[in-house]
């Protein structure tokens, strides 16, 4: 008799302790609910706002030693590049009109087969305030991006997003919706198996140090894991003008994931 109610207690303390956890977490998101506001509906500091640019289609992330071409300033006159630095990135920077180009992988709409699968590269060019200026169909053959510098991503990949240290650290992760995955690596023989295993949907709550100001905003994310060892696999990117362009363009730009967002003065 002893030993059942002492089993009791062990399967009662199992449950409570996962219960009691979900509880804290949510208490923390209520709280934080108050100052950290839905990313897409853009994020307002004391000089700067950050609003999403409304652009169709992926975001292709570029290698810059993909792109070996001459390169001109504002001035016309030829930067000499470091090529054996590589770094990626989502955005360029037109240095002689002083706009920025977009490269997103574009679904074509009214293909008559294989519909789903019919893609396009494309580039976007927005200007300083984050307008949309023209889309540009890509001929890979005779078309070249010229007088561009491929901007790099700050954000390393992997990163440790709980590191307040930094100037981009997650504040908090509401966890919303249960998803069990067991599925063990190549399991029934099948290679196809995605080893990918994301056991939560939820919120994610993030601080943005830019233009010396705070950025606090959340949004919809996965992570894996259970409760005490959380894996997360977020896809951000921050970038900044250089030096030579900053009085001209006093903009940053954020991505996460398909969704490109601009820092600029109210």
């Amino acid at each position: 008799m002893k030993k059942i109610t002492k089993y009791k207690k062990i399967i009662l303390l199992i449950i409570a302790v996962p219960l009691l956890l979900l509880f804290v977490n949510r208490m923390l998101a209520f709280y934080y609910d108050k100052t950290y506001l839905e990313l897409d509906k853009g994020i307002t500091a004391e000089k700067y706002e950050m609003k999403k640019i409304n652009i169709e289609g992926n975001l292709e992330y570029n290698n810059s030693n993909k792109f070996y071409m001459d390169k001109y300033d504002s001035d016309g006159i030829l930067e000499l590049l470091d090529n054996s630095k590589e770094y990626n990135g989502h955005i360029f920077l037109d240095t002689l009109n002083l706009n920025f180009i977009i490269d997103i992988d574009e679904h074509i709409s009214g293909s008559e087969m294989n519909d789903n699968y019919v893609h396009q590269e494309n580039y976007v060019t927005i200007d300083k305030g984050g307008k949309i200026v023209k889309r540009i169909e890509i001929d890979s053959i005779n078309y070249r991006l010229e007088n561009c510098v491929l901007l790099e991503n700050k954000i390393d990949h992997p990163q440790d997003w709980e590191d307040k240290s930094g100037f981009i650290f997650m504040k908090h992760f509401l966890k919303t919706g249960f998803k069990p995955c067991f599925i063990p690596s190549m399991s029934l023989g099948l290679s196809h198996v995605n080893t990918s295993c994301n056991t939560w949907d939820g919120i994610a709550y993030f601080d943005l140090i830019s233009k010396r100001e705070k950025f606090r905003f959340k949004f919809p994310d996965e992570l894996s894991n259970l409760f005490f060892v959380d894996s997360f696999d977020f896809f951000l990117g921050y970038y900044e003008i250089p030096k030579k362009y900053q009085k001209r363009l006093d903009v940053c730009f954020f991505v996460n994931r398909n969704d490109i967002y601009i820092i600029k003065r109210k």
